[in-house]
């Protein structure tokens, strides 16, 4: 699962942050996940999902009243910095922070 979450993210941080309608909710990370080839479940992006937001990546909201699943309200200043692999070329000149580019991680 570890290939997926860095998937999740990239679809993610496909967004401009803070998102101007202040959500994406599961569906559109999973259909985007589908248009570009990929077989996970939508169950699946849920959990990678639960799984950032229980490291303190993303701030999710559930609204069972819309059916859409769990949408991503806010994400990390950290989560989008760093380049990953799966992530569209606008991140490929992603800038880290001094500090991180000095004494790495």
């Amino acid at each position: 699962m570890p290939e997926l979450r860095e998937r999740v993210i990239a679809a993610i941080c496909e967004e401009e942050w803070p998102h101007p309608d202040n959500e994406v909710n599961s569906t559109t990370i999973h259909e985007r996940l589908k248009r570009d080839g990929d077989a996970a479940s939508e169950e699946a992006v849920r959990q990678v999902l639960f799984q950032l937001s229980d490291h303190g990546d993303i701030t999710l909201v559930l609204e069972p009243s819309r059916g859409s699943g769990p949408v991503v309200f806010a994400v990390g200043p950290e989560l989008c910095l760093q380049p990953h692999p799966d992530a569209p070329g606008a991140q490929e000149g992603a800038v880290r922070p001094w500090w991180r580019r000095v004494f790495g991680s």
